[in-house]
């Protein structure tokens, strides 16, 4: 879908818009450059390498004890490929908390987060058809993206 390009353009606008605010405090646009992109790199870092699989691995973990089954090769799996269809909405995620971190406060920037990750996850999965077309398709990522930017957005915006 053409409107999937709006999610990497939403993020340069952010990064656009975080370097004009802050160009007066830091004293020159480089300074403020290099600071929103060290921010963005490590927020997407960090949101890309970990959320996909713990927000994953919870959801298919909770679901298996739902059943009462319990299978560590499907964990496993899941961690694996969950980078598959999680990885680019985790970055997206990662780079705008980044982008954002002096203006997130702990816990308003988490919940801020949290809805980022479901909204990011749901809009993916929909975006690239792997949806039946229905809201209760897109359910599993957009929890997943929720659960993973969770535990990440706690360590992330700890020291905010």
């Amino acid at each position: 879908m053409w409107w999937l390009w709006l999610i990497p353009a939403g993020v340069l606008l952010a990064l656009l818009a975080r370097v004009i605010v802050l160009r007066q405090q830091a004293g020159h646009w480089k300074i403020a450059a290099f600071d929103v992109c060290r921010d963005l790199l490590a927020g997407s870092l960090l949101y890309g390498l970990l959320a996909p699989p713990v927000g994953l691995c919870v959801v298919l973990l909770v679901s298996m004890l739902a059943h009462g089954e319990f299978h560590p090769a499907a964990l496993l799996m899941g961690a694996l490929l969950s980078w598959v269809g999680g990885l680019l909405p985790a970055l997206a995620c990662g780079a705008l908390a980044g982008i954002a971190r002096p203006w997130l406060p702990r816990w308003p920037g988490t919940l801020a987060c949290v809805l980022l990750g479901a909204a990011l996850g749901a809009v993916w999965f929909i975006g690239l058809g792997w949806s039946s077309g229905s809201l209760r398709s897109s359910v599993v990522p957009a929890l997943s993206g929720a659960i993973g930017a969770l535990a990440v957005s706690l360590y992330h915006l700890r020291h905010n």
